[in-house]
């Protein structure tokens, strides 16, 4: 067998599960793919249906976190300065 046979066999046997491995990765990374836009395509439509403002809360608050005033009050600070 020339040099040249050899290495087409050598380069066969390393190839080949390469290219078999790389195929099954592009393939399992193209579901994930997949998977991802449908979930953010759920994720539009449910903020698309989001109205801008709230009109009652169906929920009862028992307590209002300190974050919300800060929050509130930087909106302030932005209206007045």
């Amino acid at each position: 067998m020339t040099e040249a046979g050899l290495a087409g066999i050598v380069i066969a046997l390393i190839g080949g599960p390469l290219m078999w491995f790389l195929r099954r990765f592009d393939r399992r990374n193209t579901e994930q793919h997949t998977q991802n836009l449908t979930h953010l395509e759920h994720t539009r439509d449910l903020v698309a249906g989001i109205d801008s403002k709230i009109d009652r809360v169906q929920e009862k608050v028992d307590t209002v976190d300190e974050r919300l005033f800060r929050h509130v009050e930087g909106h302030d600070h932005r209206r007045v300065g």
